[in-house]
């Protein structure tokens, strides 16, 4: 039956039954439950329509992002392109909420900042001298263009239209401090000297090279400087310590074999080089996600926040050098903050006050 034609017989029937008073009042009591239903409808749709256009994530893990997006913007830069590379932390960010449903519990930061890689391309290489005469120098630096979202989501097979309704809200609002999130949805306190920062692996490379290291080439120092990356912690903390633990590994100090026995774990975690069967990359990552638990908590003011690596007093893990009685080593620290310090002085490092 056509809805006019019921409709019509619906106030035929009311007009017989209810006077104009009555008719009035029920008027009022429909308005009011259609009223009520409207009012639990939204309330029962809103939180599906959150989930559909707002990604439910913390302030925690919205400072991952924005860690994620700041170092690959950095590992774009160079003197061949100061500017680098632009990448927006909630394009990152959005891409993720659909790529786990919203479920970001298990997502690390080295898995934001793999997200974040997606959103830049290698395009070429650009050669820079500096000097003139015999003292020129000529270095070769890659160059980045910007991946667009529309060709990440793609290439990754997921739903732009999904990931652009991410992005109907800013997020900006949950940006906390300066604290950097770390594995395990630590949050890294220390002084931003000891936060992750890009390097230039050149100057890097050339510094070990002046120790005689075998870590002086660009495989090696990218798998540390992306191992400092995916826990937040500066890159040169890393090599530091293996200037204390190994002395850069110096190629004249020991036999070929020993030489490249050491190459794997300079960091001497789990022990010693030579009681454990790790690669670089296995090593590295310990190495960065130890000293991330050990500053995930400020020093005590006025501590030197090398030395509160390796402080009994930290409570977070263990001592990263010990005696065999369990007291630290000596000079451990110093040392560490002695090579650290030293590299501060690089090409391309913004030298930060560590207090």
């Amino acid at each position: 039956m056509d809805p006019a034609a019921i409709a019509m017989i619906a106030r035929k029937v009311l007009s017989m039954l209810f006077d104009e008073n009555d008719r009035q009042l029920l008027a009022k009591i429909a308005i009011g439950v259609l009223g009520v239903l409207l009012l639990v409808a939204l309330l029962f749709a809103a939180p599906f329509l959150m989930y559909q256009k707002v990604p439910l994530v913390s302030m925690r893990v919205a400072d991952m992002y924005v860690n994620a997006a700041q170092a690959v913007e950095q590992s774009t830069q160079s003197p061949a392109d100061p500017q680098g590379v632009p990448v927006n932390w909630q394009q990152v960010l959005a891409v993720d909420a659909v790529r786990y449903n919203q479920d970001f519990s298990q997502v690390a930061p080295s898995d934001a900042y793999q997200t974040a890689k997606l959103f830049i391309r290698q395009t070429g290489t650009r050669s820079v001298t500096t000097g003139s005469g015999s003292s020129a120098t000529t270095v070769i630096y890659p160059v980045y263009q910007a991946v667009g979202l529309q060709d990440v989501c793609g290439e990754l097979g997921i739903s732009y239209d999904k990931v652009e309704q991410y992005l109907s809200v800013d997020l900006s609002f949950l940006l906390g401090d300066d604290s950097v999130a770390d594995e395990g949805g630590r949050i890294y306190t220390a002084p931003a000297a000891l936060k992750y920062q890009a390097v230039d692996s050149d100057a890097v490379i050339t510094y070990l090279g002046n120790y005689n290291s075998a870590l002086a080439n660009r495989a090696d120092v990218q798998i540390i400087i992306q191992a400092a990356q995916a826990h937040g912690v500066n890159p040169l903390l890393l090599f530091a310590v293996t200037g204390q633990e190994q002395c850069f590994d110096d190629e004249n100090n020991d036999n070929a074999a020993d030489v490249a026995a050491i190459a794997d774990n300079p960091f001497n975690v789990g022990g010693s080089w030579q009681t454990t069967d790790y690669t670089l990359t296995q090593s590295a990552d310990i190495a960065a996600n130890f000293l991330a638990e050990r500053l995930s908590q400020a020093p005590p003011s006025g501590e030197n926040a090398v030395e509160w690596i390796n402080d009994p007093a930290n409570p977070n893990g263990g001592l990263y050098a010990s005696e065999p009685d369990g007291s630290p080593t000596p000079g451990w620290w110093e040392g560490v903050n002695c090579f650290f310090q030293e590299m501060n002085s690089l090409p391309g490092v913004c030298a930060q006050n560590m207090q």
